[in-house]
């Protein structure tokens, strides 16, 4: 009987730790996925033109005229 106690105790702690291990590294992974998503959002839109090159030479030529 002490057997089954220690066992089913054991088996408890086991799922525990496990599911304690997964939450802890998914919480700090997720936030930092996050984080650089909405960095990379505000460059792509200035890219966008024609090329990336071209863009700053634009502004110049309107200038003059």
């Amino acid at each position: 009987m002490m057997t089954a106690t220690v066992a089913t105790a054991q088996a408890a702690e086991k799922g525990k730790t496990e599911k304690i291990a997964q939450p802890e590294p998914d919480a700090p992974t997720a936030p930092p996925e996050p984080k650089p998503e909405p960095k990379p959002e505000p460059k792509p839109p200035k890219p966008k033109g024609p090329n990336p090159s071209p863009s700053p030479t634009p502004p110049p030529s309107p200038t003059p005229p």
